[in-house]
This record gives structure tokens, C-alpha cells and sequence, in this order.
């Protein structure tokens, strides 16, 4: 037998490891984009319908109201009979907004308004997991599953701006905590909060986000200096002070609205009245009837 047949056929040439790091960064920058395509018709499909909700009118007419009198009203202008009463509208910046867009594109132009309120709270979350690192693997399944939880409660009205602003407020903190300790970030959260006050009852949401994450930093600087643990997680004291004072100030701009303080009681007055609060879902026990007859 020759030599020549003996021989056993050469291994094939190792590929270049800068090749197979363009390769992987291409399939990889591919899927992005695929699973971004794919979670943008996600929320399409999920926002983007008929209009099936009839607290829009009000809204409509008081924005109407107030752009053509300049004034927000402070008596009830929709009662014959008690038209001296007082009357807050507490969600009047909502109905100008909700005016304009009307006035501008009717009723579908509320609905992109809606599916668009919907994508821009999607992208400040987004931006925060990006501030974050998280894991596109785990980031585009929560996401899945986070729109279609909140698709029953995707309606023209002032509550999405409560989701919008929750997640610019997270894209905030993180924007700080992850991308340089810059304060900028944080000096921003108060003057959003003005906005919110006058978009929405939901913004008590952001104080009560704001403590909690003040009490994380808090217990992470206790951590650090007590224990010696992860002292890198730490912030200094005056980075943790102007966090602990982040709930207190946004309290304090949120008087910057018509009423004072009648806008930041009327909430609780209206969850203060049995015959109000026994016809919101949102209120009621896990148990009630209605979770089980209706998409909610």
C-alpha cells in the first residue's frame, strides 16, 4: 500500500476569528431587528381598533371648553341643576390634548394618538433595560407578556399617560443609576411631574415609585457602609439625599395646577364614595365577576 493512501485527509482551515465575530454580530443585529419588527406589530395590533370607550366625550368637551374660554372650570358647567357646585377637572390637560388631536384627525387620529402614547411607553422601558444591560432573550418575552396583560386597559383615556409617565420615570432613574451618575437625569423627574399632575390622578404612582426606590438606595448605602457589601452599588450622600427628596419635590410641583390642593384631594374623595367605587374593576377584589365575563 502506498504511503500516499495511508495518509489521512487534512482538517479543514479554522475560519478566521474576526469572521465568525462578524458573522455572529450580524445574525445577532438581524434578530434584533426581526424581534423589534415583531414586538412593533405586537403593539399595533393591540392598540390600533375601534373606539369602545364612551368617558372620551367628556374629555373632548371639557378640552373644548377650555381652549375656547381660556379658563379650566371650577363650577359644574354640565349640570342644570346644581351649576354653582364646585367641580374639579382633574384630568383637564388630558382633554386639551385629546381636543387638539380631534380637532385635527377625528377619531382615528385618537386612536394612533392611543397606539402612539402606547409605542412611546414601550420605548422609554426599552430605553431603561438598555440603560440596565438586560438580556434581549428575557426583554422581548416580559414585554409579550406585559402588552398583552395591559391590552384590556389600552383605551383613548387619561390613564395611559399614567403608563407612559411611569416608564419615562424608570428611563430616568436608570439613565442616572447606569449612565454616569449624571443629576440631569433626576432634576428632570419634578418638572415631569407637573405634567403628569395635570394629565392624569395616576401620578400619586410616580411619589409612591420614587420612595421605594429611595428606600433601595437607602438600604444599599446602609449595606455598603455597614457591611462592607457591595460597596460599589453605593451612591455618596448627597446623590442619596437629592434621591430621598425626589418624592417631596415632585409633591410639591404638583401644586402647580388649577385647583391646589383640591386637585391632589380628588382622587381620594372620589374613592371615598361606595357608589363609585362599586363600578370600577379596577377596585375590586380578584374574585369579582367581571374579571372572569370580560376581557378585564
Amino acid at each position: 500500500m502506498s504511503r500516499a493512501s495511508n495518509s489521512k485527509p487534512a482538517p479543514p482551515a479554522a475560519q478566521p476569528a474576526g469572521a465568525l465575530s462578524q458573522n455572529t454580530q450580524a445574525w445577532h443585529h438581524g434578530a434584533m431587528i426581526f424581534a423589534c419588527a415583531g414586538l412593533a406589530l405586537l403593539i399595533a395590533s393591540l392598540t390600533i381598533f375601534k373606539m369602545s370607550n364612551n368617558d372620551i366625550w367628556i374629555h373632548l368637551t371639557t378640552g373644548r371648553q377650555i381652549l375656547q374660554t381660556w379658563q379650566v372650570p371650577d363650577k359644574d358647567p354640565y349640570s342644570f341643576t346644581a351649576p354653582d357646585h364646585d367641580y374639579v377637572a382633574h384630568e383637564w390637560l388630558s382633554g386639551v390634548l385629546f381636543h387638539l388631536v380631534y380637532s385635527a384627525a377625528g377619531v382615528n387620529g385618537l386612536i394612533f394618538f392611543k397606539s402612539a402614547i402606547i409605542f412611546a411607553t414601550c420605548a422609554a422601558l426599552w430605553g431603561a433595560c438598555l440603560f440596565r444591560r438586560d438580556d434581549p432573550l428575557i426583554l422581548f418575552p416580559c414585554f409579550a407578556l406585559m402588552l398583552f396583560i395591559g391590552s384590556a386597559r389600552f383605551l383613548e383615556r387619561p390613564h395611559i399617560f399614567s403608563y407612559l409617565f411611569v416608564a419615562l420615570y424608570l428611563l430616568c432613574y436608570f439613565g442616572y443609576r447606569e449612565g454616569g451618575k449624571d443629576r440631569r437625569w433626576l432634576y428632570a423627574i419634578p418638572l415631569l411631574h407637573v405634567f403628569w399632575t395635570n394629565l392624569h390622578g395616576g401620578h400619586y404612582q410616580g411619589v409612591f415609585l420614587l420612595a421605594m426606590l429611595a428606600v433601595a438606595e437607602v438600604v444599599m448605602f446602609l449595606r455598603a457602609k455597614w457591611l462592607t457589601l457591595a460597596v460599589s452599588d453605593a451612591i455618596t450622600p448627597s446623590d442619596l439625599a437629592l434621591v430621598c427628596a425626589l418624592p417631596f419635590a415632585c409633591l410639591a410641583t404638583a401644586f402647580l395646577n388649577p385647583y391646589g390642593y383640591r386637585l391632589l384631594t380628588f382622587p381620594f374623595e372620589l374613592t371615598g364614595q361606595e357608589v363609585f367605587m362599586r363600578g370600577i374593576y379596577e377596585w375590586q377584589s380578584a374574585l369579582f365577576p367581571s374579571y372572569n365575563l370580560s376581557s378585564m
